[in-house]
């Protein structure tokens, strides 16, 4: 993080920079809150920086060759960093993430609107279906794609800052519900298990 933030050219230009990303991928698995946060803010920043935001302190502008390497390096990933973040969310992640976790997705959603929700419907997909409500999927994807027009310009205007904020409220909405649902279906579980196990 502390490369990407100092010397962010330098870190998208590095032959290592690929192995860090795919490395920041697979860390979405961790259940850990302390790392995990670190995680999400990391990839955040570096897609703050594709939509001309500089998280460092340092700059007040993104060359393009850094919004250009990173896009491709996020790109690269898209996929499976829309699965990880929407499956950690509903399944693993621990509750203080979760708004970090919709904020990154909500930035990714924000800066590749129609390449994105191709991936999170994907995503979504793959996840066990017997979670998953066909209404409240539909309803989800469709709130979602309302806002595609969601695109970040240079000057980061008002509009598509609240676009974005009311992808981030969707998607909370949406993982709240689910994580709910599974908590439910959970107690239930434990209370047959515990009848069948006394009877």
């Amino acid at each position: 993080m502390d490369a990407m933030h100092s010397y962010p050219l330098k870190f998208t230009q590095s032959p290592f920079a690929p192995t860090i990303i795919q490395a920041a991928l697979v860390s979405l698995e961790l259940e850990l809150e302390n790392p995990l946060t670190a995680v999400l803010h990391f990839i955040g920043d570096a897609l703050g920086y594709i939509a001309r935001r500089a998280p460092s302190a340092f700059a007040t502008t993104v060359p393009t060759e850094i919004q250009t390497g990173l896009r491709e390096l996020i790109s690269a990933i898209g996929s499976e960093l829309s699965y990880f973040l929407l499956k950690g969310m509903i399944y693993s992640f621990p509750t203080h993430c979760v708004c970090n976790g919709a904020r990154t997705l909500a930035i990714l959603i924000g800066i590749e609107p129609v390449t994105s929700m191709t991936w999170v419907e994907a995503a979504l997909r793959s996840l066990p279906q017997e979670t998953l409500a066909p209404d409240k999927f539909e309803n989800f994807v469709n709130h979602l794609k309302e806002y595609e027009s969601c695109r970040w310009n240079l000057l980061m205007n008002r509009s598509a800052i609240g676009d974005c904020r009311e992808i981030q409220f969707q998607i909370q909405d949406f993982v709240a519900f689910y994580r709910r649902r599974m908590m439910i279906t959970e107690q239930m579980e434990k209370h047959v298990f515990n009848f069948n196990v006394g009877g």
